[in-house]
């Protein structure tokens, strides 16, 4: 007897040193990388027949993420390359377009700055914020037919700082995600082990007091899985405050060369302030009373005196813009920090409150009552 139970739990024990590497790399695979990245539109594999059509075509790149987009389009613009041809050139093959849009040609359009803007309508329709954001920011660097290397340059960088920090609440949260997962299915796998073991539980099964006991067992698992859902899904999808946008914005039309008033007039169409802004002063308000419309909140002050202020004094605003970016990306991370370290104490009350009861429920319960029926006729026979 006591051989048996050695052998089995050596063999348990190399069971799981061989599973646990193998479901860890499946589990990065299928949960943490696909959420690091911003590209859902992938590139199906040709058919046979079409193989050899394939073949012979140009190899193009097929970016997965804005930079990579932008980047090429930096370089494109760089070696000369007509504005039009070059962003055709870079988003017609790319797997970032809107499906229903992408087939579409960009010269069917008259102005190249309304496509961008319809793209990026489309993006923020399906949740693609950072493809929403390169395609508003690449409006800011379009000026006068053509796109500005330097403003270019600062949508890189913006780019670059906001799929940071998407990558590190993606990947906390598809690490939480695969943990309530492994909670969810654990009291489900359980229950199936102990009906395939318990012949005497497949033939109550179908008992009132079963069935009770697993309609609530799996209600509360599947309330648990979806309140766990919409917290992940509420901390991937946390917006951008608005002034931040406006001030990346703002940055970009100044490094592309526009003044200041036409850099405010560029903000229609960006956020709701941005275009009540923008429509104020193309009716002819002045700067100070068209800012008015920005957020009453701290860092909306803080942009609009700086705005005032540059314009009264006749300075730059290129370097101050810099410099309000770089504390708003700073309170960003902050914020980001926060939110993946309060990640786990908001998971716990669904995990308590929901995840836990079902798996008494479902698992330990049927068992309970399972034994507590065997020990009856016993109890009967005794006495």
């Amino acid at each position: 007897m006591k051989i048996s139970v050695i052998i089995t739990i050596v063999f348990f024990i190399a069971l799981v040193m061989w599973i646990h590497p193998r479901v860890t790399t499946y589990a990065d695979r299928r949960l943490a990388l696909p959420r690091c990245t911003t590209s859902h539109n992938r590139t199906s594999t040709p058919s046979c027949e079409n193989q050899s059509f394939t073949d012979t075509q140009d190899v193009r790149p097929h970016f997965s993420t804005p930079v990579d987009a932008v980047e090429e389009l930096l370089r494109l613009t760089r070696t000369g390359v007509h504005a039009k041809d070059a962003i055709e050139t870079v988003l017609s093959h790319l797997p970032l377009m809107p499906p229903h849009i992408a087939s579409r040609s960009i010269s069917t359009h008259s102005s190249l700055q309304d496509r961008l803007l319809m793209h990026a309508h489309a993006c923020h329709q399906t949740h693609r914020r950072e493809e929403a954001l390169m395609y508003r920011m690449l409006t800011s660097s379009y000026v006068h037919g053509a796109f500005i290397p330097a403003a270019l340059e600062h949508v890189l960088a913006t780019l670059r700082t906001h799929q940071s920090m998407s990558a590190d609440i993606r990947s906390a949260s598809a690490q939480a995600l695969f943990t309530s997962r492994i909670l969810t299915y654990l009291p489900l796998v359980a229950f199936t082990i102990l009906l395939l073991a318990s012949p005497d539980i497949r033939s109550r099964l179908l008992h009132v007091s079963i069935v009770t006991v697993l309609a609530v067992g799996l209600a509360l698992n599947r309330l648990g899985a979806m309140w766990i859902s919409r917290h992940i899904t509420h901390t991937v999808r946390r917006p951008t405050e608005e002034t931040v946008i406006l001030t990346e914005h703002l940055a970009t039309s100044l490094r592309a060369g526009c003044s200041l008033t036409e850099s405010l007039q560029r903000w229609e169409h960006i956020t709701p302030a941005g275009t009540a802004v923008a429509q104020s002063i193309s009716q002819g308000a002045r700067i100070d009373t068209a800012l008015k419309n920005l957020p009453h909140t701290s860092s909306g002050y803080r942009l609009s005196q700086t705005i005032v202020s540059g314009h009264n004094d006749g300075l730059p605003l290129v370097h101050t813009m810099h410099r309000l970016i770089d504390d708003a990306h700073n309170d960003m991370r902050s914020t980001t920090d926060i939110l993946i370290r309060q990640l786990p104490s908001r998971l716990s009350a669904p995990l308590v409150l929901c995840i836990l009861p079902s798996f008494l429920l479902i698992a330990v319960l049927p068992l309970a009552l399972h034994s507590l029926g065997q020990l009856g006729p016993v109890l009967t026979t005794t006495s």
